[in-house]
């Protein structure tokens, strides 16, 4: 199953009920992959850029919903997997 889905300046984040699936994936408009989902779960969440997408799965697409980021969550950050995360001060 496919659907088209664009994603507007101002959202950030994509929430698809998926059932009877193995997969999800969303392609971005360059025919690229930009996220991908190998599970069973029912519930996906996304962040991508905005822009224009085809959701596609080998199941059933449910609600696709649109929202945003807290701002606070916006800030990307590097991250070092080899160092433990600071406490919070």
């Amino acid at each position: 199953m496919r659907k088209q889905l664009e994603v507007p300046k101002g959202k950030d984040v994509v929430g698809v009920s998926v059932t009877g699936h193995t997969y999800l994936r969303l392609i971005d408009s360059e025919s690229k992959e930009a996220f991908r989902f190998d599970s069973s779960g029912e519930h996906v969440t996304a962040v991508v850029e905005p822009g224009r997408y085809t959701i596609e799965t080998d199941g059933k697409l449910g609600k696709v919903e649109l929202a945003s980021l807290e701002p606070r969550l916006r800030a990307r950050r590097k991250a070092d997997a080899t160092k433990p995360p600071l406490p919070k001060r």
